[in-house]
């Protein structure tokens, strides 16, 4: 097997189905990569020799729910998605893709992927730095960073990113176990905040400074841009199909936006 793995966390049967979709050519294209899928209905997800599935049930007894509520809903799911992490740290990996239902690839090699990951916390689909994403006023980001940031170095050369897509690389089980513990406590911080942006981009981010390792990475240089990008999001916007509380003209909105990029 690969020195890597694939981790997801796919939360009722319509992601289950997104997974098995999206992933199923992924699996064939790492033969010797361990896929981790942390799931609400195992029984829905295909199996594969390469493919360990596991009860979210071991993590959280969460009901969760088809909505944007914030307990249960929305929020809660997509801090849930952290679940994947501890699996593959229990696993003993010390490189680990994450990956959401939603992912698109492009050309994987397993050798290539396995030299693709950089210390600490990598963005595949770009980033910035923390001092350039508090411009645009995020709740969040500004409570963690006036909480835990104590310099403008620091502020400067913290990166942040999107969370569909984040590649991570340990030295050792005991630093990834550290992290996770890090992780937990700032997704019980921010759950606080009903008013908080939603997904944990922002706690993946910290928790890799509060652990002690420094990512920085310079998104906007010259050399990034001709680094490969191995994988993206292709949006099913599924939370808008067929959440309870959906806003129909969402999906209008969104389809929209995507015509016109």
């Amino acid at each position: 097997m690969t020195d890597f793995c694939i981790e997801t966390t796919a939360i009722h049967d319509e992601y289950i189905d997104e997974y098995n979709k999206r992933f199923a050519p992924l699996r064939a294209a790492l033969p010797n990569t361990q896929f981790i899928c942390v799931t609400t209905n195992p029984d829905r997800v295909d199996k594969a020799d390469n493919l360990k599935v596991v009860d979210i049930k071991k993590y959280t007894d969460t009901n969760f729910k088809k909505s944007y509520d914030h307990e249960g809903g929305f929020c809660e799911i997509l801090q849930a998605t952290r679940y994947g992490l501890k699996e593959a740290c229990e696993a003993g990996y010390l490189k680990v893709i994450h990956l959401q239902t939603d992912m698109r690839f492009f050309d994987v090699e397993e050798e290539v992927l396995s030299k693709h990951f950089k210390r600490g916390i990598y963005f595949d689909m770009g980033g910035s730095t923390l001092n350039l994403k508090l411009k645009n006023g995020d709740d969040k980001s500004k409570f963690l960073a006036s909480k835990y940031i104590t310099s403008d170095r620091d502020l400067e050369t913290l990166p942040v990113g999107d969370d569909p897509v984040a590649l991570f690389k340990f030295k050792s089980t005991e630093e990834f176990e550290k992290y996770n513990n890090n992780l937990d406590t700032l997704c019980s911080e921010t759950f606080e905040h009903k008013g908080f942006t939603t997904g944990i981009a922002d706690e993946l981010t910290f928790a890799m400074f509060l652990t002690g390792v420094r990512s920085y990475y310079d998104y906007h240089g010259v050399l990034h841009r001709n680094v490969a990008k191995y994988f993206d999001v292709n949006h099913d916007h599924l939370h808008i199909k067929h959440y309870v509380d959906r806003d129909p003209t969402m999906m209008d909105q969104r389809q929209f936006a995507d015509e016109n990029v």
